[in-house]
């Protein structure tokens, strides 16, 4: 079966493979352009905002991992979040007591969360759970 369309005056009209091949390796090349614009625009330019919210994040998290239980980030540990703003940064903590059944004693357990948003959409999240 041939796939060709007859044109005016008898000639077929098609898509060789040399046109294929070069609107491949043409979309291919728009597309390794394109992405890494698209990616970077994400987070911005500048990777530093991100590397600050990630610092801000894990210290935050040690301070929270070695206070006292019940009060990690000074509220009650009831699943709240509780944010704050620190030179451009929101830090938004939390603290969750276990639901486990297999866990005796409920407050014997606890999960840990510190959210920070930063300018040029940086945003970085961890978490970490802790016992007695």
């Amino acid at each position: 079966m041939n796939a060709a369309i007859s044109g005016e005056g008898g000639k077929t009209r098609g898509v060789t493979l040399i046109e294929l091949v070069m609107a491949m390796v043409l979309l291919g090349l728009v597309a390794a352009l394109i992405i890494p614009v698209v990616w970077y625009g994400r987070f911005g330019a500048n990777p530093v905002p991100t590397a600050q919210a990630t610092a801000i994040a894990q210290s935050t998290l040690e301070q929270g991992m070695v206070a006292g239980y019940n009060r990690p980030f000074g509220n009650k540990c009831d699943g709240k979040v509780n944010t704050t703003p620190q030179n451009g940064f929101s830090i938004a903590t939390s603290c969750t007591q276990s639901k486990w059944q297999d866990i005796p004693n409920k407050n014997d357990a606890e999960y840990l969360t510190v959210q920070v948003t930063g300018p040029s959409g940086a945003d970085v999240t961890l978490g970490a759970w802790r016992t007695k």
